[in-house]
């Protein structure tokens, strides 16, 4: 009976194992987001903005960042999972001290998501 019990005991483990209904999904990076700014109401490169740092945070942790020239009035960053981030968009002279800073929580869901924010 011992015997049968040791035999028996590594099937009842994999029975265990593969029946305990614990299902894993993984999910993509999918969810992308642009943001769209102006400084004040005026196009940034106007006013004396060189570059605009682009700052992208999951809690503590940052996830992007990114630096655009500042004749571009807005840029696109990818693959970020669904969620609650928040941002800073910070408007640089050439020496790179700030001009105008804006920030914000956004919720990304999968796909585009597109934000217009005003840099004060």
């Amino acid at each position: 009976m011992k015997r049968l019990m040791l035999r028996l005991a590594p099937l009842a483990l994999l029975a265990l194992l593969v029946g305990s209904g614990c299902v894993v999904y993984e999910h993509d990076a999918d969810a992308h987001v642009t943001f769209f700014w102006d400084c004040n109401g005026y196009d940034c490169h106007s006013v004396g903005v060189d570059e605009v740092l682009v700052q992208i945070w999951d809690g503590r942790r940052l996830e992007a960042e990114q630096y655009v020239p500042g004749s571009a009035s807005g840029v696109t960053v990818e693959d970020f999972f669904s969620g609650d981030y928040d941002y800073e968009i910070r408007g640089l002279d050439w020496q790179g001290r700030l001009l105008y800073f804006g920030s914000g929580s956004i919720y990304l869901h999968s796909g585009d998501n597109h934000y217009d924010v005003r840099l004060y």
